[in-house]
């Protein structure tokens, strides 16, 4: 039996109504836990698994050695924060540190993605822009402005990264956030357009054409027939 480990960053809206979980353990981190027990703003881009437009947000297992490996280590999380102590932070500072990157290069390896976890400082900065700014469609120039860098190494860093231009990369996460906003809610499609500052609906549905190859509407009656 394949096992999953799920992984929902902040901000992050899922329907479990129609799953079936036989037996889980949940690690939540609650508000900035992680920036502020981390002492890094940039934490949790540094983790492909948390901003991924590229693969999904979980991890398949398919040995039984390798999964129960890691939720032990989530066990003994748990363990700790049952019996805590006057020295818990350092232990669960290493713990929660340490199952991130395993999982972190499990999940890297299952999608061919490099291991590495993000450290360019202005690639952090424009992973947690671009999640702060995804809906005021701004443009390359406009980011590479707030990151005090030129277009032009705002894209040669993207390339670097990430195989893709700026342009992709914002493009993708905004049609993520607009296929979230569609998925869940029943604002009509002009709400949804001037949410994320499109300057009219038209422009709106011919940018989710070009990025799904289906309306806006087509998308929306999909979902309705799951």
């Amino acid at each position: 039996m394949i096992k999953r480990f799920f992984f929902i960053k902040p901000g992050q809206i899922n329907k479990v109504d129609k799953a079936v979980f036989e037996k889980c353990h949940l690690l939540f981190f609650e508000g900035d836990f992680l920036d502020e027990f981390f002492n890094d703003k940039d934490f949790i881009f540094r983790f492909k698994f948390f901003h991924s437009n590229q693969s999904p947000p979980y991890l398949p297992i398919e040995k039984a050695q390798e999964f129960t490996y890691l939720n032990n280590i989530a066990r003994e999380i748990w363990a700790e924060i049952k019996n805590l102590s006057q020295d818990s932070h350092h232990i669960l500072r290493s713990q929660v540190y340490y199952l991130l990157v395993k999982l972190h290069r499990a999940y890297s390896l299952h999608y061919g993605q490099s291991r590495d976890t993000m450290t360019d400082p202005v690639m952090l900065k424009f992973s947690r822009l671009l999640d702060k700014e995804v809906r005021n469609n701004l443009s390359v120039e406009q980011f590479a402005e707030r990151l005090s860098i030129s277009r032009v190494h705002l894209n040669n860093l993207c390339q670097r990264h990430f195989s893709k231009t700026a342009h992709q990369i914002i493009r993708e996460r905004t049609i993520a956030e607009i296929k979230k906003e569609i998925r869940y809610t029943a604002k009509d499609f002009s709400e949804i357009a001037y949410a994320f500052n499109f300057s009219a609906p038209s422009h709106f549905a011919r940018f989710f054409k070009q990025m799904t190859g289906v309306s806006p509407l087509s998308f929306r009656e999909q979902l309705s027939k799951w």
